[in-house]
């Protein structure tokens, strides 16, 4: 009966540790589980993202291909811009629907009237720019916040939009 009963408490004990090692290896498995969905779900907003990206460079290729580069902008304007014109700010819009060109803001300074006219004027003939438009050209302050700027005269501040496309 002694021998009886060691045998059953061996098997109670075997039984114990094969039911430990189910349970935890059942914990395991969904835990695997839980990692593995929040894996595909990781995937699949990657995937979204990756298209969304795809989306965005065909309407840049689309917007690069009806636009000229913005090296060959930038080194026109300095070709055509004058000693004493300058600029402060270039901003290049890329018009991202399909048939809208590209658009330049140049925001900047010139020592004088004569200066800024001399650049608008060989702006509105140079190819690529278009539709040259002064929006604004104002008198600026000096170097010193209420002073003029030391020649006795203060700058001329302005600002340029115009249209860029192949040229």
């Amino acid at each position: 009966m002694i021998l009886s009963l060691g045998i059953l408490s061996g098997l109670f004990v075997i039984h114990g540790y094969v039911i430990n090692v189910q349970t935890q290896t059942l914990k395991e498995n969904k835990d695997i589980a839980g990692r593995l969905a929040a894996r595909n779900d990781e995937l699949k907003r990657l995937q979204s993202d990756q298209e969304k990206l795809d989306q965005k460079q065909s309407a840049l290729a689309a917007v690069k291909s009806k636009n000229p580069p913005v090296t060959q902008v930038i080194s026109k304007l300095s070709a055509i811009m004058n000693d004493e014109t300058w600029l402060s700010q270039l901003v290049i819009d890329p018009g991202e629907e399909q048939d809208k060109e590209a658009r330049l803001v140049l925001t900047g300074f010139s020592m004088s009237n004569e200066r800024l006219g001399d650049f608008l004027s060989r702006l509105s003939t140079e190819r690529p720019f278009k539709t040259v438009v002064l929006k604004f050209a104002s008198e600026s302050e000096g170097d010193e916040p209420g002073q003029k700027a030391t020649s006795g005269k203060g700058r001329i501040r302005f600002q340029i939009i115009c249209q860029i496309g192949k040229g």
